[in-house]
This record gives C-alpha cells, structure tokens and sequence, in this order.
C-alpha cells in the first residue's frame, strides 16, 4: 500500500505525518537527472524588478500574453482550445459568481521571458518550509525549458521575477511584492525538450517592502505527495482570459491520470486559461482539515488542465530548497 505524505499545512508548525491513502499511485521514479539547478538573484536585480513591474505594466503584460506559457498538446487542439476558452470567458463576464473568493496563499507572477525578451504571467502560491520565505509554481514560470540542451546555458527568469499575492480585482498589491531570491527547478527541465513531468519550481523570495516574510504576510499550506489519483482538488489561478487576469478563479474536480503521459495528471476545468499556469491543486485532509498543494497547473485545452505527478521527486527538492534564507 502506498503511504502519503503531507508536508504541514497553512497554519501549523513544520511537520511530516505519514497515513494510508487506498489505492496506489505512480511507481516513484528512477531518473539519473532527478537532481535540482537552482539560481539566484542579486540585489541589484531586487531593486530593478521592484521598479519595473508597475500595475500598468502588469496589466499590459496580461492583455498581450495569449498562449505562451504551457507545452500545449498540438494543433490539433487548437480550435477545441479556442473555442472553449471564448466560452468560459463569456460565462465568466456573464456570471460574477464565478469568481473565487480571494485565497491569499495565491498570487501572480510576472516576469520577462529571457528566451523570447517578452513579459509573461504566470500563477503560483505560498508554500509552508522552514525558511516561511518560499513560492511553488510551475518551472517554465522559472526558467526555459530545454536551454541547457547542447552545452546551452540554462535561461532563468530570475533577473525580472517576481510574485504579487491576492490580487483580487482592487489594489495591485495588497500583500506587497516579493521577489526571486534562490529558485530551483530539476535538471531534466533545463537538459531536455519535452520534460513535462518536471514542470515544478520551488522559489524563495526575498522580504517585502516592510520586511515581511511571504508566509508571515500570507499564510501557506502544505505539500503532499504520492497521492491516489481519484482524490479532489480544486486548482486555483488568474487566467489572462478573464478580466485580464485581475481575479482568482478555480476548479474542483476529480484527478484522472492521462492515457498518453501518466506522469501527468488532468481534470475537467473550462475555467483556468492562459496565466493560470502553476496556480496550485489544493487537496484539504478531511481529518486534519489541512490544505496542501497536490499539483500545479502545467497546461490547458480548454475543457481539461493537467498537472505533472508529485512524488518523492518533489520532496526531495523540497528539502533542498525550503531552509534557504
């Protein structure tokens, strides 16, 4: 029987419990390049990335992005893609209902794309470590996936990145803005093309203005791993498509593994378009009532949203990341 782990949740104290989840999930993997890269940003990049991302330029940024972030699955897809997503915006500016109620364990990132020198937008959340100072997302919200192909080196986003908590329609940054300190993405990300299932990056961001750490500001739930694959989540995000991306929307469904990738998992959600990648899954223990992340969004098609599989992988880069100061 597999056992799961849950890394504490938004309010407790750090802590690893162990208890049966039923049936199996993924058999943990073997990879030679399991390991972590991380990078870091200087002071200098702290101060310049304050003074770029103004609420003009965050707003450009999301009304330019269209399709940029995520591997996608094809052409295809494209007009199945297309046209749900015209739909979920339609049903989102008709019924206002459809907005989450603002979680402030997640927010937006922004940051300029070192390969394509464009700004992008992505989502991500808070998540609970030692350090009370660390983001989790998706890594092509981090870095470029494949740039360390052929002696290449590897093209982060670290000099321009930043995250923005519980935006929600009003003030740009109610929490205040926190920037790249030290984030970390596995090895296959930057060596290879095609490596979706390690589409995961664990940042850690520096104070805000009024020297507060993000998790003091925030709050931040846990981290667990080796899940089954029928739990519920609900994935939350800022998809670009909706209102510009100035509100939280979120799904709940049931994880099904994909027939073609199953170290990807996927549920029905028409709601999370573009932006909305690495918003956190979020799987609330029905004991403990604890909140953890289960996954972060890596695509969309319009009618489904995906998330690699977490598993010990994810722990291990955890524990190399979440004292960092």
């Amino acid at each position: 029987m597999k056992w799961l782990r849950v890394l504490c949740g938004a309010v407790m104290a750090m802590a690893l419990g162990l208890g049966p989840v039923g049936a199996a999930g993924a058999a943990p993997r073997t990879d030679p390049a399991a390991g972590t890269s991380a990078a870091s940003a200087s002071a200098a990049d702290e101060a310049a990335t304050l003074a770029y991302w103004t609420p003009e330029r965050m707003e450009a940024t999301w009304a330019a992005q269209e399709g940029r972030e995520g591997a996608g699955r094809g052409a295809g897809a494209a007009a199945k893609q297309d046209a749900a997503v015209e739909a979920a915006t339609a049903r989102f500016a008709a019924d206002r209902s459809l907005r989450s109620s603002v979680d402030k364990t997640v927010g937006r990132v922004f940051y300029v794309n070192t390969e394509t020198q464009l700004p992008e937008a992505c989502s991500a959340s808070a998540l609970n470590s030692p350090s009370r100072m660390m983001v989790i997302t998706s890594a092509h919200c981090a870095a470029v996936g494949g740039s360390r192909m052929n002696g290449g080196e590897a093209k982060w986003f670290k000099r321009t990145w930043v995250y923005v908590p519980a935006v929600n329609g009003g003030d740009p940054y109610p929490y205040g803005k926190f920037t790249w300190k030290l984030g970390r993405v596995f090895n296959d990300w930057l060596d290879t093309a095609n490596a979706f299932d390690s589409d995961v990056a664990m940042i850690t961001v520096n104070p805000n203005a009024e020297g507060k750490r993000l998790v003091d500001a925030t709050g931040a739930n846990g981290l667990v791993v080796n899940q089954r694959d029928e739990v519920t989540v609900t994935a939350v995000g800022y998809p670009g498509n909706l209102d510009n991306g100035a509100y939280q929307v979120e799904c709940t469904g049931t994880l099904e593994r994909l027939i073609l990738y199953p170290i990807l998992l996927e549920m029905p959600c028409r709601l999370l378009g573009h932006g909305a990648s690495g918003g956190p899954w979020l799987w609330t223990d029905p004991q403990t009532l604890r909140t953890s992340v289960n996954g972060v969004t890596r695509s969309h098609d319009g009618v489904e949203i995906d998330t690699p599989y977490f598993d010990d992988r994810v722990v291990s880069m955890y524990n190399e990341q979440g004292s960092v100061t």
